[in-house]
């Protein structure tokens, strides 16, 4: 089928895969998807949304105005209550920065919503055998997992960490690797986590099974350093000591690299992650630069170079709307870049790297910006629109190697030198958030964001 067809075609086929799902012929599903490369992310879309449609267009087609009336009244009073939007059919999600639009309702007179200082307090902590280095949690929020130098990585289940007499909150510990684990991702919709380590692989975990030992692996030839899970659960990419990313199909365990050699990096990556929709994804480089990827094309969209003053990236992750992209780098300093234009909008100082690449991350509402402190075993929270630094936590008695922050509520997992990992939890006794005029002389900068692509995955490059 043209590509043209496709694309124009697009929300047809996310609903005709998504129908499929809700009606758990995920096999089908799956092979059409595939087919058309043609990926949507699970909650996309509202359950059972194609067939609604459906039964709409019958009433119009058999002539029957009052059943079509019903059913288009029973959607508007759903998406009064906040159920979901009739108009582009999408689950609500939870809003995030954007610069611009708060900038034109400030401008309008609206009153914007000022975020409280977080208070945070430790709620759990998790002990490995050496040194803790990442943390991740699930998309759902529901659990958390911790990977250490023991070669381990911990499941946590977080409504068991957040009560401290219950039912004891580490679920499982995995253990596959040969050499000190690198990087740990969920898969969106599946019950399944994967680790990169320094042996070299990539391994994948059943969460419901018993098994601490992984039913699946991926081998490269270099060090892993960091892997990233497409949001349709069928590709993942990953960073390695080598300079060119690698773009993996995990069921058919085959590796793909951009074609053009010229937009490859110059050393080793430290970061790559998707955005949110799955149609871009980025990598952050030892040789200081930021590349933007199409996920479909592979090709090189957008380049920061000398993203950090020509000093390493450490990591880079995308907003919320993918419209804006958070870096840290060796210059201390955590900078947020516009996708569209590729122009610095904020910057945010007052942190230190330390010998390991540490990455920073937004609250889960994207309030605040969050990073280590090397120098002080510290976690530094910004207000993201202000910049000015809100909270300054002594989190570890040693060096603080990581922090991730939950995707559901304020929630932080930092991950330390002194062999643990401490969950961080807002202070319920905290004060709610109160209405703020956009700050002066912080007028959004740069275009309001990327274009949006076609909606697949499987990149057109060449075979590793």
């Amino acid at each position: 089928m043209a590509a043209t067809v496709l694309r124009e075609k697009r929300v047809f086929y996310e609903l005709l895969i998504s129908q499929l799902r809700d009606d758990g012929l995920h096999e089908a599903a799956t092979i059409i998807s595939r087919e058309l490369q043609c990926v949507p992310m699970k909650d996309q879309y509202r359950e059972n949304l194609l067939y609604g449609l459906s039964s709409l267009g019958k009433c119009f087609q058999r002539q029957q105005p009052e059943e079509a009336k019903r059913l288009l009244d029973t959607a508007i009073a759903a998406a009064d209550e906040g159920e979901f939007n009739p108009v582009i059919m999408k689950k609500k999600t939870i809003a995030g920065i954007d610069f611009e639009e708060e900038y034109v309702r400030s401008v309008q007179g609206d009153e914007l919503r000022k975020p409280d200082k977080p208070d945070l307090k430790r709620f759990y902590t998790s002990i490995h055998s050496g040194a803790c280095g990442k943390a991740t949690f699930s998309a759902d929020g529901s659990m958390f997992a911790t990977g250490s130098i023991d070669m381990t990585v911990q499941l946590v289940d977080m409504n068991h960490a957040k009560q401290p007499s219950a039912v004891r909150p580490l679920i499982r510990t995995l253990q596959d690797h040969e050499r000190p684990i690198t990087d740990i991702d969920f898969f969106k919709h599946a019950p399944l986590v994967a680790s990169s380590s320094m042996d070299k692989s990539i391994k994948f975990f059943d969460i419901r099974s018993s098994a601490a030992r992984s039913f699946r692996f991926l081998h490269d030839t270099h060090i892993v350093r960091s892997i990233n899970i497409h949001p349709s659960g069928d590709f993942l990419i990953s960073a390695t000591d080598h300079p060119v990313v690698r773009i993996w199909d995990i069921e058919k365990k085959r590796c793909y690299v951009p074609n053009d050699s010229l937009s490859h990096h110059f050393g080793a990556i430290n970061q790559v992650r998707y955005s949110h929709d799955g149609q871009f994804f980025v990598t952050a480089s030892t040789d200081g630069f930021v590349r933007i990827w199409d996920s479909v094309s592979s090709k090189c969209e957008r380049l920061i170079a000398k993203a950090h003053n020509g000093r390493e990236v450490c990591s880079a992750v995308f907003s919320r709307n993918d419209k804006y992209l958070l870096t840290n780098g060796r210059d201390d300093v955590v900078r947020l870049w516009d996708i569209g234009s590729g122009r610095q909008v904020r910057e945010y100082k007052g942190a230190s790297q330390g010998v390991t690449p540490q990455q920073a991350c937004f609250s889960y509402n994207e309030d605040f910006v969050v990073a280590v402190n090397d120098h002080r075993n510290s976690l530094v929270l910004w207000d993201t629109r202000s910049t000015a630094v809100v909270n300054t936590l002594e989190a570890h008695s040693r060096t603080v190697n990581w922090v991730a922050s939950s995707p559901v509520e304020d929630a932080f997992v930092t991950c330390s030198d002194d062999n643990s990992a401490k969950l961080w939890l807002r202070d319920p006794n905290s004060a709610p958030s109160m209405p703020f005029a956009h700050p002066s002389g912080l007028m959004p900068s740069g275009h309001p964001g990327s274009s949006l692509l076609p909606h697949s995955v499987l990149p057109s490059s060449s075979t590793s």
